[in-house]
């Protein structure tokens, strides 16, 4: 099958990659990766502190995957523009796996993958949609934490018909980056079923979001809302 994966440069995608590619080096693989997720202007400096944890030895860790593997990791600032949407055309993925990536993806993406596109999200949907979702659910007092694997059938977030949710229970002996690496490990497991069963013809069972209970979306933490947390958890 061919796959095309759309990543973000940081720490939970570079383990995403450790987990997904043995499984699949029997697919053709194409990458492309966003060169950042959100707007980062006016953030507070203890935000801009654990995005610079999680960027932290990335480059060196993607370039070794990628000769590990034989794969190049290519780089895109605007998927949207006509040319890139042309060359995805031409090739086309069959399927696309949104991991992080940092752009929202229009019509004319979507509709290219004959078996759609694909997001894992790192919270639990509808509850918990937008950025830094683990984050939230910690400061709101959530004992579990998760991930959303989801179809992205539109240019809204976070909305699409659900695949899977997996769960973890918050360890608050660990720091906040920590438990959102270890989601990423029932992330991938879910992704691989999801992908052995596309593999397989078997059919896709969805929930539908607004069976889920309330939808709330969230978007970067203010100061105060940092302080709140680092007293429940450790930040980095």
């Amino acid at each position: 099958m061919k796959i095309l994966m759309l990543l973000n440069r940081d720490v939970y995608c570079v383990k995403a990659l450790r987990l997904l590619l043995p499984f699949l080096k029997n697919h053709e693989v194409s990458f492309l990766f966003s060169r950042k997720v959100g707007n980062l202007r006016d953030v507070p400096c203890e935000l801009l502190k654990i995005k610079e944890v999680e960027g932290f030895g990335v480059e060196e860790d993607l370039q070794e995957i990628a000769r590990n593997f034989g794969y190049r990791f290519d780089f895109v600032d605007d998927i949207n523009c006509s040319a890139q949407v042309e060359e995805l055309r031409k090739m086309p993925p069959q399927l696309i796996i949104s991991i992080r990536f940092g752009q929202i993806l229009r019509e004319q993406i979507i509709k290219i993958p004959q078996f759609g596109v694909v997001n894992l999200h790192s919270g639990i949907l509808p509850k918990y949609r937008g950025v830094m979702a683990s984050f939230w659910a910690i400061l709101k007092g959530e004992r579990w934490i998760g991930t959303t694997l989801h179809y992205i059938e539109d240019s809204k977030i976070d909305t699409g018909k659900v695949i899977a949710i997996s769960r973890r229970e918050v360890n608050f002996a660990a720091s906040l980056i920590e438990n959102i690496l270890a989601l990423y490990e029932v992330g991938c497991a879910d992704i691989i079923e999801f992908l052995k069963k596309v593999e397989n013809g078997k059919k896709i069972e969805l929930l539908e979001q607004k069976d889920l209970g309330d939808s709330a979306y969230y978007s970067y933490p203010a100061q105060e809302d940092l302080e709140k947390c680092a007293k429940l958890i450790g930040l980095i």
